[in-house]
């Protein structure tokens, strides 16, 4: 399995959310809070 810095993930989950049409700043809370669930060992969205 590869593993990926949490800045390099939440770039490229931030950059799929803009590039469906979500607006950045949207975009960005949604990944913060999904990364940073997972990096707290909630792992509910499959983000891994």
């Amino acid at each position: 399995m590869t593993t990926l810095s949490a800045t390099v993930l939440s770039r490229f989950v931030e950059g799929l959310f803009t590039a469906s049409g979500v607006p950045g700043y949207e975009a960005r809370i949604v990944t913060a809070n999904l990364i940073g669930a997972n990096l707290r060992g909630h792992d509910s969205r499959e983000v891994l």
